[in-house]
C-alpha cells in the first residue's frame, strides 16, 4: 500500500489507537472522517467484536407485537438481532397467523399426493410438503399416472391432444407414453414437397400458396426460408417518398392517421431513417413565449399547440405558481358554506349538486362538524319497526337513506313482512 508522507505522519501518531478506540474518537483526534478511519482499520484486518447489550423484560414484551424492523427501530438494535431473539423465545412474527398441525392432519400425510392432502386440509402445497419432509414421512402414493388398458388403447388411434384431454394429462405426457410403447402417431406423416410446389414459392404470397397447396402457413414459410427464396409478394405496403417526407414534420400519431398506418410503423420508419422527433423530447427547454402563454389558455389547448403532454403543461404551470383560470372547480359560496353547519353532508350534496367527497373535504378543511352524521346510532324503537313497512317509507320517517335502512334490516336478518303484498301492489299497478 502506497503511503504518502502526510499519511505516514498521522498514522505514526494515531495508528496505535486504530482498532482499540472507536472510529469516531480516532477520527476526531486525527482530523479525519469516521468512514476513512474505518476503511484504514479494515485494510489492516482489524474488526471490532460485536457486543450485544442484554435484553430487558420491557424490550422482550415488544417482540411479536410489532414487526422486527419496527422493534429494531424503536430499540435501536439490529433487525437480525431482534429476529434471533424473537425466535429464541419461540414467538411468531407480528401479524402472522399459523394454524397448528393436529394429530389427525399429520396422520393423513403420505396417504395421498401432497396436492390432494393440501386441498383437503385447506393448506398450501408447500406447507404440506415441508411438514411431511420434516417428519420423514414417505410418500406412499406415486404421482405418476397409472395407465389403464382402456387409456393405452386410445394411443395411436386419436391425436395426442385428444387423448390428453380425455385422460386429463398434458399432450407431452401422452406423446412420451406413446413413443415409449413404440405406437405410431394417428396423424399421417408430413407430405413431401414436389418440384412443381417448390417452383411456386415466392410467386405469390405465403397465405395464398398455403390455401392453394393445402398446407399450413408455417410450412410454406419455413420451406421458402430454408431454400432462400425471397417473398416477392410480401403483404407490406411500401413507403412512398411523399410519406417519408412527412416524418418529423408533425407528431407520429397525426402522421399515422393521415397516411393510414399504425403509430408503431411510423416510429419504426422514422428511427430507421434517423429522423428525430421534435414533438416528443422529454428535456426540451421551455421558451419564453411558451411560458408567457401558460394560464392564458386551457392546458389541453396549449399541449396540442406546443406538442407537449397535458401533464407537462400542468407541471410547468404549477411549478411557476401560475393559477389555472380555466379549471372546472366551482368555488364555494357563503350560502353553501353556511349549509355545512346547518345540515348533514348528504343534504348538502342534494341541495348544492356537489359530490359527497367534495362536501366532506370542504367540511374537513373548515373544521365544521357534521350536525347530522349519517352514522348516528340506531335506537331500539327504530330497530323494532324494521320490516313492518317498506324500507323507502321507513327511511323517510327516520330521516335516513334507503340504503341505511335496508342494510340495517339485513344486518339484523329481519324480513320484510309485507314483501308479497308490495309485490302484488306493484304488479296490479302495472
Amino acid at each position: 500500500m502506497n503511503v504518502t508522507p502526510q499519511k505516514a505522519a498521522w498514522i505514526e501518531k494515531y495508528g496505535n489507537l486504530i482498532g482499540k478506540s472507536p472510529d469516531r474518537e480516532v477520527a476526531k483526534l486525527a482530523g479525519k472522517t469516521a468512514g476513512y478511519i474505518k476503511k484504514i482499520r479494515l485494510q489492516q484486518g482489524m474488526h471490532f467484536e460485536r457486543r450485544n447489550r442484554p435484553w430487558s423484560a420491557g424490550e422482550e414484551r415488544l417482540l411479536g407485537k410489532h414487526s422486527d424492523r419496527e422493534v429494531a427501530r424503536l430499540l435501536i438494535r439490529d433487525v437480525h438481532e431482534v429476529t434471533e431473539r424473537r425466535r429464541a423465545l419461540g414467538l411468531p412474527p407480528a401479524g402472522f397467523k399459523y394454524r397448528m398441525w393436529t394429530g389427525n392432519e399429520i396422520a393423513l400425510l403420505g396417504t395421498a399426493p401432497d396436492r390432494e392432502i393440501a386441498h383437503k386440509l385447506r393448506r398450501s402445497l408447500a406447507s404440506v410438503q415441508n411438514q411431511r419432509i420434516r417428519l420423514n414421512i414417505p410418500l406412499e402414493i406415486s404421482l405418476a399416472h397409472r395407465w389403464t388398458p382402456e387409456e393405452v388403447a386410445l394411443l395411436g388411434k386419436l391425436p395426442d391432444e385428444e387423448v390428453a384431454r380425455r385422460v386429463n394429462l398434458s399432450a407431452e405426457t401422452v406423446r412420451h407414453k406413446r413413443q415409449e410403447l413404440k405406437i405410431p402417431s394417428s396423424l399421417p406423416p408430413s407430405r413431401p414437397w414436389m418440384r412443381k410446389e417448390i417452383r411456386l414459392l415466392g410467386t405469390a404470397s405465403d397465405q395464398e400458396l398455403a390455401k392453394r397447396l393445402g398446407r399450413s402457413l408455417n410450412a410454406v414459410r419455413s420451406v421458402r426460408a430454408k431454400l432462400g427464396i425471397e417473398n416477392r409478394s410480401l403483404l407490406v405496403r411500401r413507403w412512398t417518398e411523399n410519406e417519408k417526407k412527412l416524418l418529423g414534420t408533425m407528431p407520429d400519431k397525426k402522421i399515422a392517421g393521415k397516411i393510414g398506418r399504425t403509430v408503431k410503423a411510423v416510429i419504426h420508419m422514422r428511427l430507421m431513417l434517423g429522423i428525430p422527433d421534435p414533438f416528443h423530447v422529454p428535456d426540451r427547454p421551455w421558451s419564453e413565449a411558451e411560458i408567457e402563454m401558460l394560464g392564458q389558455h386551457p392546458d389541453p389547448e396549449l399541449a396540442e399547440r406546443f406538442g407537449r403532454t397535458i401533464k407537462a403543461i400542468q407541471a410547468k404551470r404549477e411549478a411557476l405558481k401560475i393559477p389555472n383560470s380555466f379549471r372546472k372547480v366551482r368555488d364555494w359560496t357563503p350560502e353553501e358554506i353556511q349549509l355545512l353547519s346547518q345540515t348533514s353532508t348528504a343534504e348538502v350534496v342534494r341541495l348544492t349538486g356537489r359530490s359527497h367527497s367534495a362536501a366532506s373535504a370542504k367540511r374537513a378543511e373548515l373544521k365544521i362538524p357534521n350536525p347530522a352524521p349519517e352514522n348516528r346510532a340506531w335506537p331500539a324503537d327504530e330497530i323494532a319497526r324494521l320490516g313492518t313497512e317498506p324500507d323507502e317509507i321507513l327511511a323517510r320517517k327516520f330521516g335516513r337513506t334507503v340504503v341505511a335502512v335496508t342494510g340495517k334490516r339485513r344486518e339484523m336478518r329481519i324480513r320484510l313482512r309485507n314483501a308479497n303484498a308490495s309485490r302484488l301492489n306493484r304488479g296490479g299497478s302495472n
